[in-house]
């Protein structure tokens, strides 16, 4: 996946390590780029891409919303039979 449009927007999408070490993934609203560390897997790799998908769609809203709403929905599509080690999701 290159990019994606969020809410009208697009965004290029990275596969590579966030210049800030200490986080698994960045969203910079301005330049509209999201990277995702490429060595996550599973439930992880997508409660990563939904946290920084909803920081794409909704760039006002806290952190702190946003880790809890992304860890719930990856959790709900995990139990679903998403984001599995096997589900190569693209």
């Amino acid at each position: 996946m290159k990019s994606h449009v969020f809410r009208g927007k697009r965004f290029k999408i990275f596969l590579r390590n966030p210049q800030n070490r200490n986080h698994l993934g960045t969203c910079d609203y301005k330049k509209r780029e999201i990277e995702i560390k490429p060595s996550l897997e599973g439930e992880e790799k997508l409660d990563c891409m939904i946290h920084e998908a909803l920081h794409a769609c909704f760039p006002d809203i806290d952190d702190a919303a946003v880790d809890e709403s992304a860890t719930s929905i990856a959790k709900f599509l995990t139990r679903a039979g998403y984001g599995r080690r096997d589900d190569n999701a693209k």
